[in-house]
């Protein structure tokens, strides 16, 4: 059996349900995959500047713009995410590294 760790995150909607729907195609085949789901921003959660400041994740704020149609500044807050992404990458990695779990290849929604 083949494994599989699918990664996602629930920001923006869809990649859930994108990574669920692989995951029962994937594992209904004749020579299944072993499929496990990572949902990234529970292992990210110590990083999350957001949460840490509100009490909420990035995410969720996200997710509340696009809910209430404030998509204007959409492409500008992709690009701060961006940066901040590259400036945590170290840390990003070693939690990845360090998450405890056996981590098969991965394969990421964006």
């Amino acid at each position: 059996m083949r494994n599989l760790t699918i990664v996602f995150h629930d920001a923006g909607g869809g990649h859930r349900n994108a990574a669920m729907a692989l995951k029962t195609v994937l594992e209904q085949q004749e020579y299944p995959w072993k499929v496990r789901l990572l949902n990234i921003q529970e292992l990210l959660d110590p990083i999350d500047l957001v949460q840490r400041a509100t009490g909420h994740r990035l995410q969720d704020g996200y997710n509340l713009l696009l809910r209430k149609g404030w998509t204007r500044l959409t492409p500008q807050l992709l690009v701060l995410l961006q940066c901040t992404i590259r400036l945590h990458h170290p840390r990003i990695v070693r939690i990845l590294q360090n998450s405890g779990r056996s981590i098969p290849p991965i394969l990421c929604f964006r």
